[in-house]
């Protein structure tokens, strides 16, 4: 997974911004961005983002 998301500059650059969250690491982070279409699924709504999450 993590191959994958080097090759990609978008989902590069969306790990690369997630990851020094407290708690998100490569595993948190390769879920939240497979599940959420790299979060084009909620059109970048953070509160959507956060209620689905938790």
């Amino acid at each position: 997974m993590q191959e994958l998301i080097e090759e990609d500059e978008e989902l590069k650059a969306t790990h690369d911004s997630i990851t020094p969250v407290r708690g998100i690491s490569l595993i948190n982070a390769t879920a939240f961005i497979a599940y959420t279409n790299n979060f084009k699924d909620f059109g970048g709504n953070a509160k959507k983002i956060a209620t689905y999450w938790g």
